[in-house]
């Protein structure tokens, strides 16, 4: 039997082991260098498809799942072998030994963490510099693509020459190395974003003063913060289209946390509807994808993904046909890394809006990535083999 044979053996007598079928599953999760030969991911792909194969787990999971595997096994062993044996205390020296040995696989599995991340800092340094320097910043342009770009290439080829040889300080040691060839560099490009961040820094606070003024003068005219009167429909409505405006107005003004604020706050108005028609639900639900979708972009503006991932998710429950939602959160896992799940997004919205060139630009930006994944675990792959 061949060695592909075998393994598709392995694998569909797992599943029936499982009591599972193929179709069964909805996600694959790919771990360690084997998965990169290109003959063993074909033969994973023609048994549960290409589309439910991803790797966003570090390679150490499948040791850490087996070794709690093999703990509860050993446990549950033990707890039946204590049924039928009298119980017994380990003796004094046998105590302290395995105390000692908990000891150091205790402070193995620290200095195990904190390889990984010194490993995912590097690796997400690389990531950050790599879309910078392809536009992602408005100041891309002072960057020296020519002389940086190798830099990144280097150090991701670094990366995978001899992972299980570098320790927590070589990773260290090799992201300052980087981050100082960008600054001595280009030194234009760094003074630039701190002038940036100190702009929005004034500008928040700014907000934040305005903010303050304006809930002073709402307790001043005996207005409740914590609205519950029971309004009529046009009355509510006024304060949701009122907060709506508000916030726009601040959007366009870049104050994105203030406009977050006035959008949440038409949000909670949009709640306090009562006895609506079916057709007045169906007016404020599209208010509300209005409103969720506006959030997102505030919080992609302040760089808070995870929330605008959420408002998007709570909007695309209300509409599923709504590309601008799609592509925001598409936007938002692309810059978190999560590559599968943009993809998957920005595929809907390729498919509600076809010509929309933001949303080609980022399909196209997240093909060439996963092109360069693949061209990676091929190289990987040839490695292996020579």
């Amino acid at each position: 039997m061949s060695l592909r044979d075998r393994l598709k053996t392995l694998l569909t007598d797992a599943l029936a082991s499982a009591g599972l079928n193929a179709s069964d599953i909805h996600v694959v999760e790919l771990a360690g260098g084997g998965v990169r030969i290109p003959f063993v991911r074909r033969t994973i792909e023609d048994l549960f498809g290409s589309s439910t194969l991803q790797t966003t787990l570090p390679p150490e999971v499948a040791s850490k799942g087996a070794a709690v595997f093999g703990a509860r096994s050993a446990l549950v062993a033990a707890e039946d072998r204590a049924k039928s044996v009298p119980a017994s205390r380990l003796a004094e020296t046998e105590l302290q030994k395995a105390i000692d040995t908990e000891i150091t696989m205790q402070l193995h599995d620290a200095e195990l963490k904190a390889l990984g991340i010194a490993r995912d800092e590097l690796e997400s340094y690389i990531y950050e510099m790599r879309r910078t320097l392809n536009g992602a910043s408005p100041h891309s342009k002072k960057l020296d693509m020519e002389k940086l770009s190798p830099l990144l290439t280097n150090a991701e080829d670094w990366m995978y020459e001899d992972p299980d040889g570098y320790t927590k300080e070589d990773y260290v040691a090799k992201k300052e190395a980087l981050k100082k060839s960008f600054m001595d560099t280009s030194p234009e490009y760094f003074e630039a974003v701190k002038q940036d961040e100190k702009k929005l820094e004034d500008e928040l606070l700014e907000g934040e003063k305005i903010g303050d003024a304006e809930r002073a003068a709402e307790r001043a005219n005996g207005e409740d913060d914590h609205d519950r009167r029971k309004l009529k429909k046009e009355d509510r409505m006024r304060l949701v289209t009122r907060n709506k405006d508000e916030g726009t107005e601040l959007f366009k003004g870049g104050v994105y946390q203030q406009a977050a604020i006035r959008y949440t706050k038409a949000l909670q108005n949009c709640a306090k509807f009562f006895d609506l028609s079916e057709e007045d639900k169906k007016e404020v639900d599209i208010i509300k994808v209005k409103l969720l979708g506006n959030l997102a972009m505030c919080f992609l503006k302040m760089e808070n993904y995870q929330k605008a991932i959420n408002n998007c998710t709570e909007g695309i429950e209300l509409d599923k046909e709504n590309s601008k939602l799609f592509f925001r959160r598409a936007t938002a896992y692309f810059a978190t890394k999560k590559i599968p799940e943009a993809m998957k997004d920005i595929k809907e919205a390729m498919k509600l809006t076809p010509d929309d060139k933001a949303v080609k630009k980022l399909k196209s930006k997240l093909d060439l990535l996963v092109k360069k994944e693949k061209a990676k675990e091929k190289k990987m792959a040839m490695k292996m083999f020579a």
